[in-house]
């Protein structure tokens, strides 16, 4: 059976069966996921033994993951013991869809023969326990299968699937970037993106699409490493060390621990340029996002065109510095690569599994610079002066001046900020005069303190 993307269960919920047990069929309750009907005989009224249990289990035949499932053979005044047939859970590691094969039936039990004619299984944990969710995308699916007889005839089988109402689904995903702002010729420069979902309840993220900035440039050296689509298929870690250019991590309610892998330049063919692969693993478990690279006047897009559709908390990539850094750093006028005080903006359009669709213009903030504060504005108001300050980074904001009443202000976080200064008695004396006022600004953070200066015509 294969199902339909988006279609799996919370294992972080229940417990693996081991093995013996999984084979022996003495799974604990904790493994339980669900329960079987089945139906026997020859003629219009089969029989029907008692209900059966379904249990989920850890690696089973070179899968992450199986089923033992456990039907009781009883039929008073006979009782033949357990029917046990194990399956194989496979996931698909660019699409996450779940695909299920069972080892073959039971044709016969002690001589006696079967001769099966209905099979109902559902997944249902005891007590409504959160289990198994839906796909957050509503566009037309199927649940596919192939039957497969006694004497060795295979048949397929299909049902239409669809859920319904995505749209109502919220989708606020959350995504923020930095780069360091030293960069080198040697080493290029790092970045830093950060996705931040809300997990179950919303939509998921089908696609995502970024365009850099013109200071972050994609390193050419670093593109022609690419490693050959053929040796990456065959085996990841085979790939040139110049084709791994980072890594990412990603927490999701599915697992008990996080996904993360490499990232590494794969070649396809005859792209112009090679594709971001990141190769992300845990709990037996292996998923590749695919991110599409092309350049256009010296502007980099990437985009992730075929998420899947599953929940997750937090998705982190990191492109570090080093030989084989993704970017570079190019700003005009500098001859250093260095990028503090550069304000760097990346259109960005995520769009869920159900067709919503956010654009923004992702501030990249520019980290690892020397704290600056600068004064931008001032504004005389009745006994005080509006001061809008520029901080680079977040921490203490202290204003003070001759005719002003020192103010503090502290955790305040990076960026433009406008705080009311009292005039003093003396201050309110100048403002009478229309003199000039001297502004002080000092930013401290940490022990660093750096200090701007101003004027206000009060």
């Amino acid at each position: 059976m294969r199902l339909p993307p988006g279609i799996a269960g919370m294992l972080s919920k229940v417990t693996l069966c081991p093995e013996p047990q999984a084979s022996q069929g003495t799974c604990p309750p904790e493994s339980l996921i669900g329960h079987t009907t089945v139906s026997s005989g020859l003629g219009p009224d089969p029989f029907t033994p008692p209900e059966g249990q379904v249990f989920i289990t850890g690696p089973y035949k070179g899968a992450p993951f199986g089923l033992s499932i456990v039907t009781p053979a009883l039929a008073p005044p006979f009782n033949l013991g357990k029917v046990i047939v194990r399956s194989t859970i496979n996931i698909d590691k660019n699409t996450a869809a779940l695909s299920i094969d069972s080892d073959p039936l039971p044709l016969r039990l002690r001589g006696v023969p079967l001769q099966l004619q209905h099979i109902n299984v559902t997944v249902e944990r005891p007590g409504n326990q959160e289990f198994q969710f839906n796909p957050t995308n509503c566009n037309p699916m199927k649940v596919e299968g192939t039957l497969t007889g006694a004497q060795g005839a295979t048949y397929p089988v299909s049902s239409r699937f669809q859920v319904a109402n995505c749209a109502s689904l919220p989708f606020k995903p959350k995504l923020t970037a930095s780069a360091a702002g030293k960069a080198s010729k040697a080493n290029g420069a790092s970045f830093l993106v950060t996705v931040q979902s809300a997990g179950l309840g919303q939509a998921n993220i089908a696609k995502v699409a970024l365009q850099l900035p013109k200071a972050l440039p994609s390193r050419l050296t670093t593109l022609q490493k690419a490693c050959l689509l053929a040796t990456f298929e065959a085996n990841p870690a085979t790939c040139p060390d110049g084709s791994n250019v980072g890594s990412a991590t990603i927490h999701t309610p599915v697992l008990k621990s996080p996904l993360s892998g490499p990232a590494y330049f794969v070649s396809h063919g005859g792209a112009a340029f090679p594709d971001i692969e990141f190769v992300l693993q845990g709990e037996g478990v292996t998923l590749i996002l695919d991110g599409k690279t092309d350049i256009k006047k010296g502007i980099t897009y990437s985009r992730f065109e075929s998420a899947p559709d599953a929940p997750f908390t937090t998705f982190e990539t990191v492109l570090p510095t080093g030989p084989h850094s993704v970017l570079t750093a190019y700003v005009p006028g500098k001859a250093n690569f260095n990028l503090c005080g550069t304000k760097l903006v990346m259109p960005t359009i995520i769009t869920g599994q159900n067709g919503a669709v956010i654009k923004q213009d992702t501030h990249i903030a520019v980290t690892g610079c020397p704290p600056s504060v600068t004064i931008t504005k001032t504004r005389a108001k009745a006994r005080s002066i509006l001061v809008t300050v520029k901080l680079s980074q977040a921490g203490t904001v202290s204003i003070s001046g001759k005719g002003l009443k020192s103010v503090t202000k502290r955790g305040v976080s990076a960026g433009s900020h406008v705080i009311t200064v009292p005039l003093t008695r003396g201050g309110q004396t100048a403002a009478r005069r229309h003199e000039k006022i001297k502004i002080k600004a000092s930013l401290t953070v940490g022990r660093r303190s750096v200090t701007g200066t101003g004027t206000a015509k009060a």
